[in-house]
């Protein structure tokens, strides 16, 4: 990248940087996709964690109903084991 830019460039380097500058726009594109498909699982009520509550590592802030019957559920056996 200390090329001058008087110089000319080959076809080579030409595609070299269109195709590392559409690799970044493609993995830019599926991490905003992956995002907003993540949070519209929560807000539908769906979980996008793990597949149980309590292998999850949102459960102490998650307020979905089968993650507050887990935490119901723990909260029960730690009290009978003390």
């Amino acid at each position: 990248m200390d090329r001058d830019f008087t110089q000319e460039q080959t076809r080579r380097e030409v595609f070299a940087v269109v195709l590392r500058y559409a690799a970044l726009g493609a993995m830019t594109a599926i991490g905003y996709l992956v995002s907003v498909r993540r949070g519209g699982l929560v807000r539908r009520g769906g979980c996008a964690g793990a597949k149980f509550c309590s292998e999850c590592a949102m459960l102490k802030k998650c307020n979905l109903p089968q993650a507050l019957a887990v935490k119901e559920i723990l909260m029960r056996i730690e009290n009978v084991r003390k």
